[in-house]
């Protein structure tokens, strides 16, 4: 009970210093018009009074923008509790009134190199979780810097750009978007949520790796694919994967939009922050498009191009040959197999090389019984015995040359340096595998 007593009277202390540095301090602290209250109380002094001049005009123009109450404050000796409650209790008091659309906090304890993000409900409908953790990612290397006037400045920029994004869009900011979603569900542990914004498209490019016209290109092709096979295509880069490994969220995918593929539902998401690919097929398309050999051949197709940056390229072939391997299930009634497929040329060469040597036997013997002249193989048959003496002989040497080359031995790095599949997230309703690029 003393703990919560005393606990209560710093946080109403540090609220009552609060509004004394408001109220003593007016002309280091605000350059606003009279009357109105600064958004910056910086009770640690960590802010230069240029700092100040230059910042508050700049939270003062967010707040006419979007008629909101944009905070700046640094508080002094907190001796590490929670920041948290004080940022609730800021929020809900006098010196975060006037804002219409609702009122942020960025409370920082440079004592204890601690900081909070708070929120009211109404700013918390404009910029979600996310959208606050993208605000955190911005400005927390000036942070860790300690250069605070740079803390305030990029936070306030962040916070204008998502009010702005929900006044165009009428939804809130969010750092990737649909896929981005589907990573940031995984992560929480609630891959079934989250599906919002896949529906039925084919083509998802948060990263803006391919151009608007290369985008619909590869739509029309996937489109075309999808009806003639009944099947599920999904190409995407994911912006943000919010650290969950690439597999986890091409399956999480797969989950939400395989409803759509009768005959199956294949997903190929790239994460080029990363450098990573991965493919992910529901069982269906397993059956089709096998985990070994049938997603080492379709990798081989289209990782050469993404090695190179072109990645219009390899997601056309990727489309390529998936509707290639979906065909010839269709025909065959089994699985494409490369190695059964090399196997077949080599068995027909291995066939066609005796068949040309006896061919080729049979012909010489038949030429060689139409000709009466016979050709010399050596020079004496060309001379008239008798006709020629030799009367001098001798042997002159001229030069030696001599030249070195290193035989070649494969190496066990070699022999395994031609899969592109290295990694795997498979189960038991998940196939695929995935890698580097």
């Amino acid at each position: 009970m003393m703990n919560k007593t005393t606990n209560g009277r710093s946080a109403l202390l540090a609220l009552v210093l609060l509004c004394l540095s408001l109220i003593v301090f007016p002309s280091s602290q605000a350059s606003g018009a009279p009357g109105r209250a600064s958004c910056i109380i910086d009770e640690v002094r960590v802010l230069s009074l240029a700092d100040v001049k230059l910042l508050q005009p700049k939270l003062t123009a967010i707040e006419d923008a979007h008629h909101i109450r944009i905070l700046a404050v640094t508080v002094k000796d907190w001796k590490g509790r929670p920041l948290e409650p004080l940022a609730r209790q800021i929020l809900s008091g006098d010196l975060a009134a006037g804002g219409e659309n609702g009122a942020i906090l960025l409370l920082l304890s440079p004592e204890n190199k601690t900081y909070c993000v708070g929120t009211d409900e109404k700013i918390r409908a404009r910029i979600s979780d996310e959208g606050i953790e993208h605000l955190k990612e911005d400005f927390l290397p000036a942070h860790n810097e300690f250069r605070y006037a740079d803390t305030f400045t990029v936070f306030a920029a962040g916070v204008d750009e998502m009010l702005t994004y929900y006044e165009k869009e009428g939804k809130p900011f969010t750092a990737g978007g649909a896929l981005s979603s589907v990573a940031r569900a995984v992560a929480d542990g609630n891959p079934t949520s989250d599906g919002s914004g896949l529906g039925a498209v084919r083509v998802i490019d948060e990263s803006d790796l391919i151009t608007e016209a290369e985008e619909q290109a590869l739509d029309a092709k996937l489109a075309a694919y999808e009806q003639a096979h009944g099947i599920r295509i999904l190409v995407g880069t994911v912006k943000n994967t919010h650290g969950q490994v690439l597999g986890k969220i091409a399956n999480a995918v797969v989950d939400r939009i395989e409803s759509g593929g009768e005959n199956g539902t294949i997903v190929l998401l790239l994460a080029p922050k990363e450098r990573d690919f991965y493919i992910s097929t529901d069982n269906k398309m397993r059956m089709r498009i096998t985990d070994d050999n049938g997603i080492e051949h379709l990798a081989e197709q289209f990782v050469p191009s993404l090695k190179e940056n072109k990645y219009a390229e390899g997601f056309t072939a990727f489309a390529a040959a998936v509707d290639e391997m979906v065909t010839y299930y269709e025909k065959e009634g089994k699985p494409f197999n490369p190695d059964a497929f090399l196997l077949t040329i080599v068995t027909l060469v291995g066939a066609l090389i005796p068949a040309a040597i006896v061919y080729w036997f049979i012909l010489a013997n038949l030429s060689d019984s139409m000709f009466s002249v016979r050709s010399a193989h050596e020079a004496d048959d060309y001379v008239e015995r008798g006709s020629f003496r030799l009367t001098h002989r001798a042997d002159i040497f001229l030069r030696t040359t001599e030249s070195r080359e290193t035989k070649y031995k494969k190496t066990s790095s070699s022999s395994s340096s031609g899969s592109y599949i290295s990694t795997s997230s498979r189960d038991s309703s998940h196939g695929g595998g995935g890698g580097k690029y």
